[in-house]
C-alpha cells in the first residue's frame, strides 16, 4: 500500500490481477463457481490427516526431484530435501474436499528463500499458492484448500476431490546466503485447524523478553533497545532482512537488532521527524558490532561509526531547542554479504530527569471492538468505518469519516490518538515493524501501553506482510502469533492487516491469522471509461470469500491519481455490494484534490449506514440481461461478462438492495429478482429523487457506466431479525438472517467435470447466438438457444435471452 513499494511490484500487480482472469463468463465466475465449490460432499473428517511423511519406501518414487534423507524430520525419521532452483513433484490420487488446510513442515538451513506451491487435479486444471518467503529455521506453511477449489477467489478452480499433482517451486538462494543445501519438508498433512502460529524458540517457551529500563530524561524508541523489532523506524524494501530473534542482545538476552543482507551491501532505517519537548544537550548512543571495514552512518547527525567485531558502546551529543525536529536516519554499510548487529540503542537529555516521553492526556473509558458477520461493533455500537491512511485529525473533525488511520508503516503519536479521542475518531496502532523483524512473542508490550485508550480501534499487525521484498515480508505464522498474544493481552480490540492481492492466495493464506483483513486494489485511472475499476470487486469478493468465521474486510481503494467521481462512487458501492465492513483509503493527501467529492460521498454512505452494517441478504438474488458479450479489461478480452453485482441488507425497519455498474459501458433493462424484497410493491431509489415498482421482487432498471442505484423499501424479509451486539471473545457469526445470507462455508468439494463442459458447451453455444444476432438473424440465435434448452432445461438465463430476442 506504500508508495515506497517499488514501482515494479505495482506494475507486477496490475498484470497478474488482469492476466489471470478467467476467460469463461463471469456469471460462471463468481457465484456458480463458488455454490458448488462449497457443497457438502462427504462425511466430517478428522481434524489432522497425514498424507505422507516419507517413511514408506515408495515414498521415493512417488516424489521426483529431490531426495529422501534421514535429518530433519518432523514425523518419523525422514524428510524429503529439495536443493535450490529445483522443483519437486509428487505425483498422487487423492480427495482433499472437506478439509480447511493442506499443512508441511519446511526446515531451511540458510536463509529466507522464496518457496510456490501448485496442485494439479484429474483434467489438468492446476492453481497457484505462490510467493512464500519461508524463514531460515523450521516453520509451518499453509495452503487454503477452499481457495484451490475456487482459485483464491478469482475464477475457475480445481476439483479437490481428485488432487494429482503437488509442485514445490524452489528459487535459488539469495548471493549472500553462505548456505548451499536446500530445504526439508515433512509431514504433509490436511487440517481443519486455522493458521498454527510461529514458534520463536524450538522448545516453544515464550520468548518474551524485559524491556531496556529507560535512562533519565529518555526521549525515544518508544520500546529503548529492540525488543520490538525496529519499532519507530521503519525500511524501504529490498533484498535484505531486518530481524530481532531472542537471546541475540550483547549480554546474550533479549533481543538485538540483525542487519542481514541476502544481495545489498547497504541497509537503511529510518522515522519519522520528531518533535523535541525541551532545549538542550541529547545524546544518543548505542552497541553495535559487524565484520572488519562495516560502517554505520547516521545520517541525521552527519556522523559515520566504524564497526568492530566485538560489541562496542557508540555515543554522541547534539543540541535542540524546544519544538524543533529532527529524524533519525541510520544507514549500515559496507556490510560484505555479513550481518552487523545493534542493541540498546536509546535517545534522552544529557542532564537527566523526568521521562521526556509523550503521555496521553485522553479522557474517556477504554474503548471495546467486538464483531460479527463481518461487521465491526464500537462501545456496542455498529460502525461502518470510513477513513484512510496518512489521516489527519484536525481534517477529520467533524466530517463523515471516523477512521484516522496513522502512517501505514510508522507508529501514530500519542498526541494524535488524544486527537482522535478528543474529536469522537478511532485509529490504530501500528505493529508492522515488530512483526517484519520477526518479534511476535513481543506484541504484548503494545497491549499494555496502548489497550486503555479511548481511541484505540485495531491492532495493525503488518503493512503488506505478502511483499515481494523479504525485509518487507511476515509470514502467516508470525501474524497468527501476534494475534494469540494480543486476544490474551487485550481480548476487547481486534487485530487487523494489509494484503497486497496480486497473489490472490495471499488473501487466503491471511485470513484467519487477523480479526479484519484488507487488501489494496488500485485501479484508479482518472477518466470515466475505467476498463478496470470493476477488479476492486473481485478482491472484495476474495476477502469475503475467504472469511469462514464472520471476520471483517475493510477495503484499502486508491484515493489518487486524479480520481474522477464516477470512479469515486462506483469503486466504494464495489465495496459495499462485496460486503465490506469499512473502507480505508490510500492516502489522505491524494484525497484533499477532490476533497470536497469525498466529502459528499462519505455523507452519502453515512446516510445509509444502518443498511452497511445491516443483516446481510444475498441467497437468490440474480441480475439478467447485464451481460456483456465481450468486455476488455487491461490487455485481456471476457466473454459474457456480468456486469451488475449486488447486496441486500436489512435495516431497522426498512430494506435496501444496494448495486453497482462494475463497468463504464451501460446495461439497460438489468432484470433485478430479490426474493427478499417481495414483501413490497414499489421501492424508493434513494439519491436518484425516483421510485420503481417492485413486483415479486422483481425490479427492472437501468443503468450508466459504473453507475449505482440504492433501493428501499418498508419492511423486512420474513424471517430477518436484528443481530445481537456481540460479546468480546465472539461468536462472531450469528444466525441473523441465516436464511438469506449466502453460504460462504462448509466442506470443499471443488467443480466437477460435468459442470465445466456444461460450462464450455454454453459459452460455446452463446457465442454462436451472439454471432447470429450481430448478423441480424434472430430466428437463428433463438435455434441454437431452445437446443441449449433442450439439453440444460434448467438454464433460466437462456430461456429469459429467448424471451428478449422474441
Amino acid at each position: 500500500m506504500s508508495f515506497r513499494m517499488d514501482n515494479a511490484s505495482r506494475i507486477r500487480t496490475s498484470d497478474w490481477i488482469l492476466s489471470t482472469v478467467c476467460l469463461f463468463s463471469l456469471e460462471v465466475f463468481f457465484f456458480p463457481a463458488v455454490t458448488a465449490a462449497l457443497a457438502n460432499s462427504k462425511v466430517p473428517a478428522p481434524h489432522n490427516v497425514v498424507l505422507t511423511s516419507f517413511e514408506k519406501p515408495s515414498g521415493q518414487s512417488i516424489w521426483t526431484g529431490g531426495k529422501v534423507v534421514s535429518e530433519h524430520a518432523t514425523e518419523g525419521e525422514h524428510s524429503f530435501q529439495i536443493m535450490p532452483g529445483s522443483t519437486a513433484v509428487w505425483q498422487l490420487d487423492d480427495d482433499w474436499s472437506g478439509y480447511r488446510h493442506l499443512k508441511l513442515d519446511v526446515y531451511n538451513p540458510g536463509s529466507v528463500i522464496n518457496v510456490g506451491f501448485r496442485v494439479v487435479d484429474g483434467r489438468g486444471q492446476w492453481s497457484w499458492a505462490f510467493e512464500y518467503n519461508v524463514y531460515s529455521g523450521r516453520t509451518t506453511q499453509h495452503i487454503r484448500i477452499d481457495g484451490l477449489a475456487n482459485n483464491f477467489g478469482i475464477g475457475e478452480g480445481i476439483d479437490v476431490t481428485k488432487i494429482v499433482k503437488f509442485e514445490v517451486h524452489l528459487t535459488k538462494r539469495y548471493k549472500h546466503d553462505s548456505q548451499t543445501d536446500g530445504i526439508y519438508i515433512d509431514n504433509l498433512r490436511l487440517s481443519n485447524n486455522p493458521t498454527e502460529p510461529f514458534i520463536e524458540r524450538d522448545n516453544g517457551r515464550p520468548a518474551t523478553d524485559p524491556l531496556m529500563p529507560k535512562p533519565p530524561g529518555f526521549l525515544l524508541p518508544e520500546f529503548p533497545g529492540f525488543e520490538a523489532g525496529y519499532n519507530t523506524f521503519t525500511i524501504d524494501p529490498a533484498d535484505y532482512q531486518i530481524l530481532a530473534k531472542p537471546d541475540t542482545g550483547r549480554d546474550g538476552r533479549g533481543r538485538a537488532l540483525e542487519f542481514k543482507p541476502l544481495s545489498v551491501d547497504r541497509i537503511k532505517i529510518w522515522d519519522a521527524a520528531r518533535t523535541f519537548p525541551k532545549t538542550g544537550t541529547y545524546v544518543m548512543e548505542f552497541w553495535a558490532k559487524g565484520p572488519s571495514g562495516s560502517r554505520l552512518v547516521d545520517h541525521s547527525g552527519a556522523k559515520d561509526f566504524a564497526f568492530s567485531t566485538e560489541w562496542t558502546h557508540y555515543s554522541y551529543e547534539f543540541k535542540m531547542a524546544v519544538g524543533q525536529t529532527r529524524r533519525f536516519v541510520l544507514e549500515a554499510t559496507n556490510l560484505q554479504g555479513k550481518s552487523v548487529w545493534l542493541d540498546d540503542l536509546v535517545v534522552y537529555l544529557k542532564d537527566g530527569g523526568d521521562s521526556l516521553e509523550p503521555v496521553s492526556t485522553a479522557t474517556g473509558a477504554p474503548s471495546v471492538v467486538t464483531y460479527a458477520d463481518g461487521i465491526c461493533y464500537i462501545n456496542e455500537k455498529p460502525t461502518f468505518m470510513l477513513g484512510f491512511f496518512r489521516s489527519k485529525p484536525d481534517a477529520l473533525k467533524g466530517t463523515p469519516f471516523n477512521f484516522c488511520a496513522p502512517h501505514e508503516l510508522l507508529e501514530p503519536t500519542i498526541q494524535m490518538m488524544d486527537k482522535c479521542a478528543e474529536y469522537g475518531l478511532w485509529t490504530s496502532v501500528n505493529l508492522t515493524a515488530t512483526l517484519r523483524a520477526v518479534a511476535p512473542d513481543n506484541v504484548g508490550y503494545f497491549a499494555q501501553k496502548y489497550k486503555n485508550h479511548p481511541a484505540l480501534f485495531t491492532y495493525y499487525l503488518c503493512d503488506e506482510p505478502d511483499h515481494r521484498s523479504p525485509s518487507a515480508t511476515s509470514e502467516a505464522p508470525v501474524i497468527a502469533r501476534a494475534t494469540q498474544i494480543l486476544k490474551k493481552a487485550d481480548p476487547a480490540h481486534p487485530t487487523q492487516a494489509l494484503v497486497i492481492p496480486w497473489c490472490a492466495s495471499n488473501i487466503y493464506r491471511y485470513r484467519d491469522t487477523v480479526d479484519i483483513l484488507s487488501a489494496d486494489r488500485y485501479a484508479i485511472k482518472g477518466m470515466k471509461d475505467n476498463n478496470e475499476l470493476w477488479t476492486v470487486y473481485r478482491v472484495n469478493m476474495a476477502v469475503k470469500l475467504s472469511a469462514t468465521e464472520g471476520q471483517v474486510n475493510i477495503f484499502t481503494p486508491m484515493a489518487g491519481r486524479g480520481i474522477t467521481r464516477a470512479e469515486s462512487w462506483a469503486q466504494a458501492y464495489m465495496c459495499v455490494a462485496a460486503g465490506a465492513g469499512g473502507i480505508m483509503w490510500f492516502e489522505f493527501n491524494g484525497a484533499q484534490r477532490k476533497w470536497n467529492d469525498f466529502l459528499d460521498l462519505g455523507k452519502e454512505l453515512r446516510s445509509i449506514e444502518e443498511f452497511l452494517v445491516g443483516v446481510a441478504l444475498e441467497r437468490d438474488l440474480t441480475f439478467e440481461n447485464d451481460v456483456l458479450p465481450e468486455f476488455t479489461t487491461g490487455s485481456t478480452v471476457l466473454k459474457d461478462f456480468k456486469q451488475i453485482r449486488g447486496i441486500g441488507r436489512a435495516g431497522k425497519d426498512k430494506t435496501a438492495l444496494i448495486t453497482v455498474n462494475l463497468t463504464p459501458h451501460p446495461a439497460e433493462n438489468v432484470r433485478i429478482t430479490a426474493p427478499f424484497l417481495a414483501h413490497a410493491d414499489r421501492a424508493a431509489v434513494i439519491f436518484e429523487n425516483r421510485t420503481i415498482p417492485v413486483k415479486n421482487g422483481l425490479i427492472v432498471d437501468t443503468y450508466t457506466g459504473l453507475e449505482r442505484h440504492v433501493y428501499v423499501v418498508d419492511g423486512l424479509p420474513e424471517g430477518v431479525k436484528q443481530r445481537p451486539v456481540p460479546k468480546v471473545g465472539g461468536p462472531y457469526v450469528t444466525d441473523s438472517g441465516a436464511t438469506w445470507r449466502l453460504q460462504t462455508t462448509g466442506k470443499v468439494r471443488g467443480r466437477l467435470a460435468e459442470e465445466l463442459a456444461r460450462d464450455r458447451f454454453m459459452q460455446s453455444e452463446l457465442k454462436k447466438a451472439n454471432d447470429l444476432l450481430q448478423k441480424g438473424d434472430k430466428e437463428g440465435a433463438c435455434r441454437v438457444l431452445r437446443a441449449v434448452l433442450d439439453r440444460y432445461p434448467d438454464a433460466q438465463d437462456v430461456r429469459e435471452r429467448i424471451r428478449v430476442i422474441q
